[in-house]
């Protein structure tokens, strides 16, 4: 572990789809979803209120880890994940290839002053069989 500010992180997974239903993916997955839409459906905001337009695709998300570099350091938070994904690798990789898209998305906060963190090529090559993008959302 490189000697960085302290950060934390939560980590969730998001699940896209242009036709198929994803209602199914928290009784699939094991996990409660914290937000799930579906395609055509009057977009809204995180608390409900209404946007305009409609969605696109059918969407589901969960959060699966929240942590800290005190606890684990995201590289090995995200080994976490994917241990936990592991037993449901080939159903993920049945969603993309069926024509949707899967993404760890990543809340990543920061004390003061900058930091950081190394994914080395093995958790990228990992990250690359289960056919899972990562997105990062960073919050200096």
């Amino acid at each position: 572990m490189a000697n960085y500010t302290n950060y934390w992180y939560i980590i969730s997974l998001r699940i896209r789809h242009p036709t198929r239903s994803l209602d199914d993916l928290g009784v699939e997955l094991n996990l409660t979803p914290s937000r799930v839409s579906q395609a055509g459906a009057p977009r809204t905001s995180l608390r409900g209120a209404p946007l305009s337009g409609v969605y696109a695709e059918n969407f589901w998300t969960a959060s699966i880890l929240e942590g800290a570099l005190t606890d684990r350091d995201l590289a090995a938070a995200i080994t976490v994940v994917l241990d936990q994904l592991s037993p449901k690798m080939d159903f993920l990789l049945g969603l993309v290839a069926s024509g949707g898209r899967s993404e760890l998305f990543i809340g990543w906060f920061f004390d003061d002053g900058n930091s950081g963190d190394v994914l080395d090529h093995k958790l990228l090559g990992r990250l690359a069989e289960f056919k899972i993008d990562l997105s990062f959302d960073v919050y200096p």
